[in-house]
């Protein structure tokens, strides 16, 4: 691991994550009834639970709205769940007041174009494998997992590498 990315690690205060792309695959699964599913990975709820246990603060910040998103974050203890984000930036904003932290205190991953903009301004910036490549082009980490299959488990791996527990 790079000295930099180390250091930035370091700084790191809170994650924060998109939802579609990057916590699932991106799919929409519907069911003969209409119904909407998601299929989201055991191990992202593990890393999740062991990142709070560091210290970590957690938000998701998602463009859409549904109760299937907000299941699985009560699930987890995610506090900080933003629905419904038009603006991505001006909810991270709220965050960095919220909880009087700088932009270097944030690591955010994203996938596709509506998460560009805060990607370029956050401490670390990481993308699943899968990401379009405007985002992979600009993430600091590019992860070695797609979206949905574990991608914040990686990056829990970073924190324990960083920290060489």
């Amino acid at each position: 691991m790079k000295e930099t990315l180390k250091k930035k690690l370091g700084q790191i205060k809170i994650i924060v994550s998109d939802v579609d792309g990057v916590l699932t695959d991106g799919g929409m699964y519907y069911g003969a009834k209409g119904e909407l599913m998601k299929k989201f990975s055991a191990r992202d709820g593990k890393a999740f639970e062991l990142l709070a246990a560091m210290g970590m603060r957690l938000a998701w910040i998602s463009g859409e709205k549904n109760k299937i998103i907000s299941s699985r974050a009560r699930k987890l203890k995610i506090r900080g769940l933003y629905m419904g984000a038009k603006d991505k930036i001006k909810v991270a904003e709220k965050l960095l007041k919220t909880n009087h932290l700088q932009w270097q205190n944030i690591l955010f991953v994203g996938d596709d174009w509506g998460d560009k903009g805060l990607l370029e301004k956050v401490g670390i910036s990481c993308a699943p494998k899968d990401a379009i490549p405007a985002v992979r082009e600009i993430a600091d980490v590019v992860l070695n997992r797609n979206g949905g299959e574990g991608v914040i488990a990686e990056v829990f791996q970073l924190f324990l590498r960083a920290r060489k527990i």
